[in-house]
C-alpha cells in the first residue's frame, strides 16, 4: 500500500434528507478497505434513529456540529478534524462501487491536480446508467465591469452505452460535493468553504478558489458513484427539505458569488440553477416557494374563487410567481375544454368545483403541482362525452408530477391505510391525502354536500388524520379549512336533485346521463 493510499479521510455530510444515510456508509465500508481511510460522519441535527443506525458501525467516528448547519458550512468545521493529507467530501445519499477510491487518489498525487471528480450517476437504489455529471463545463465573458459565467454538466442525462468513446481521464471546469477528492494544500485554503456560499454553488467556488492559487479541477470515469436523487421522499423529511433548498437562503448563496467573484446576475449566468431549485422545490416540497405565509387563509363561502379570474387574484395575492400564476391560467383553460357542458350534483359547472379546489390550496400556500392537480383531477375520470379524442395529448399539456398525482387521485386514496406509520408515507401519497381535503372543503364550503345531501367526505377519524398530515407538510392552512368547512356540514332542509342523479352530470338530447367516464 502506498502513502496515498492510506493518507485520506472520507467526510460524509448531509445533503437534504437523512434517511438514505446508512446505505450511504454501508456502501464505503464495503467498497473501500477499512485500513486505507477514516470515516467522519458529520452529525447536523440527525434524527435518533438514523444516529443509532450508525452507531453500529466502528470504522465511523460520528462528529456533532450545532444542528441545521447548511452542508458546506458542516464541511468547514470539519477541516480541524481532517489530520489525512487527502480528503474525499461526500454527501449522505450517494452510494461508491468498488474501486472508486483510489483512481480519485491517484490523479491527486499530481502537483498541479487539487481537486478530482468522478463520473456521478443519478437513479435510486438499483444500478443506474444515466450519467449526471462528466466533469462540469463553464463558460465565461465580459459584462461591463463584471463577468457572466454559465455552467453545465458535461454529458448529463446520457446513457454511459451512448458515450462511452466520450469518457476518459481529463481536465475539467468543477466537480461536485456528491463526491469530491481535495488534497490538504486545497481545502485549507482561505475561503475554500466560504461562510456565505452554502446552498448553490458552493462547489464552482471551490474549484474558482483552488484554480485562483494554481490548482486544476480533474474528471475520471474509473472512478463511479451514484446519487441518488430518485428515490422516494416521505412526509417525515420535509422539514430538513424545506430548510435546505429554502429559495431565500439560495439566493442569499447567489448573491454572495456574485460579489465575491464579480459575476452579473443575469439569465444567462444563473437561469439554470433556480429553475433547478423551483424544480425540485416542485417534487418535492408541499410549499410554493416564494408564497406569504402570513396571507394564507381560510376561506369562507364568499371568498371560495368559482372563476378563473377569482383564482388568479387570489394566487397573485398570495405571493405565487407571475410563471406560477401563468400555468394557473393555461390549466384553467384546459379544465374548461376538457369538462366544458358538465355539472356538479348540485347544478354549478364542474369547473366551478376544479377552480374551488385550486383555491382552497392556494389560499393555503400549497405547491403548484397541487394547484394544478385541483384543477385538473376531475379530468380522467369525467367527461363531456363529446371530446373524448383531447384527452389522448393531456399528457403532453402537463407536468408528468401533476399528470402522475391526478392519475393516484383516481385510484385508491392511502390514507386510511396509514394511520399507524402516516409520518413515513411517500410524497406522491400524501399529495393524494392534500388533494382529498381541498376537493371535501370545496364540497362543503360551496353548499354542495349540505343541498345534495352526498354523503361520501371524510369519516371523523379520517378528517382528524387528514389535519395531522396536513400541518405536517407545512401546510397548517389547509388544516384550519378542513375544520371549519366540517362545521358546515350539516343538511339543508332544501334538497338539491336533478332527477335524483348523485354524480356529475351532462345534458343530452336524451336527458340527463351521468358524466362519469367509462373505463
Amino acid at each position: 500500500m502506498t502513502k496515498s493510499q492510506a493518507n485520506v479521510t472520507i467526510v460524509v455530510s448531509f445533503r437534504e434528507r437523512w434517511s438514505l444515510t446508512e446505505d450511504t456508509i454501508k456502501s464505503i465500508i464495503h467498497n473501500t478497505p477499512a485500513e486505507q481511510v477514516r470515516i467522519l460522519l458529520l452529525d447536523t441535527g440527525m434524527p435518533s434513529e438514523i444516529r443509532q443506525q450508525i452507531e453500529v458501525f466502528k470504522e465511523v467516528f460520528l462528529i456533532s456540529l450545532p444542528k441545521n448547519l447548511h452542508p458546506n458550512q458542516a464541511r468547514a468545521r470539519s477541516v480541524t478534524y481532517v489530520e489525512t493529507e487527502y480528503a474525499i467530501f461526500i454527501d449522505n445519499d450517494v452510494i461508491v462501487e468498488g474501486g472508486w477510491l483510489e483512481p480519485l487518489l491517484k490523479l491527486l498525487v499530481d502537483k498541479r491536480v487539487g481537486i478530482v471528480a468522478p463520473l456521478y450517476m443519478i437513479g435510486s437504489n438499483v444500478r443506474s446508467e444515466k450519467i449526471h455529471m462528466a466533469g462540469g463545463k463553464w463558460t465565461v465573458w465580459p459584462s461591463g465591469e463584471k463577468i457572466c459565467l454559465d455552467e453545465r454538466h458535461y454529458l448529463m442525462n446520457r446513457k454511459i452505452s451512448e458515450v462511452s468513446g466520450e469518457l476518459f481521464t481529463r481536465r475539467c471546469d468543477f466537480a461536485e460535493f456528491h463526491a469530491m477528492a481535495v488534497k490538504r494544500d486545497v481545502f485549507t485554503l482561505p475561503k475554500f468553504f466560504h461562510p456565505e456560499i452554502n446552498t448553490v454553488h458552493e462547489h464552482i467556488h471551490a474549484s474558482l478558489i483552488a484554480l485562483r492559487y494554481g490548482y486544476e479541477t480533474w474528471f475520471t470515469p474509473d472512478s463511479r458513484i451514484q446519487y441518488k436523487a430518485t428515490t422516494s421522499w416521505t412526509l417525515n423529511e420535509q422539514s430538513y427539505f424545506r430548510e435546505r433548498w429554502s429559495i431565500d437562503v439560495a439566493e442569499k448563496s447567489l448573491k454572495a458569488f456574485c460579489e465575491y467573484w464579480g459575476v452579473e446576475d443575469t439569465p444567462d449566468s444563473f437561469e439554470g440553477v433556480r429553475d433547478y431549485l423551483h424544480e425540485h422545490n416542485g417534487r418535492v416540497n408541499f410549499l410554493e416557494p416564494g408564497v406569504f405565509s402570513e396571507k394564507t387563509c381560510v376561506l369562507d363561502r364568499n371568498a371560495l374563487p368559482q372563476f378563473p379570474s377569482d383564482l388568479l387574484e387570489l394566487a397573485i395575492e398570495i405571493g405565487y410567481s407571475k410563471k406560477a400564476v401563468k400555468r394557473l391560467y393555461h390549466h384553467s383553460v384546459e379544465a374548461m375544454r376538457l369538462l366544458s357542458g358538465v355539472y356538479r350534483p348540485d347544478g354549478r359547472p364542474f369547473i366551478a368545483h376544479l377552480i374551488g379546489t385550486a383555491g382552497v390550496l392556494v389560499s393555503a400556500g400549497a405547491n403548484l403541482r397541487l394547484v394544478s392537480a385541483g384543477l385538473l383531477h376531475g379530468a380522467l375520470t369525467h367527461t363531456n362525452h363529446t371530446d373524448s379524442v383531447s384527452y389522448g395529448d393531456l399528457r403532453s399539456k402537463m407536468n408528468a408530477s401533476v399528470y402522475a398525482l391526478i392519475e393516484h387521485y383516481g385510484g385508491t386514496n392511502p390514507l386510511w391505510k396509514r394511520t399507524a406509520h402516516w409520518d413515513v408515507m411517500v410524497v406522491q401519497e400524501v399529495d393524494v391525502v392534500l388533494l382529498s381535503v381541498a376537493n371535501d372543503v370545496e364540497m362543503l364550503v360551496s353548499g354542495e354536500v349540505r343541498y345534495t345531501g352526498r354523503n361520501d367526505i371524510m369519516s371523523i377519524d379520517q378528517a382528524q388524520l387528514a389535519k395531522q398530515i396536513c400541518i405536517a407538510s407545512g401546510l397548517p392552512s389547509l388544516a384550519a379549512s378542513l375544520n371549519a368547512a366540517r362545521e358546515l356540514k350539516g343538511k339543508s332542509s332544501i334538497k338539491i336533485s336533478f332527477s335524483n342523479h348523485p354524480q356529475s352530470f351532462v345534458f343530452t338530447s336524451a336527458g340527463i346521463r351521468s358524466a362519469i367516464k367509462e373505463h
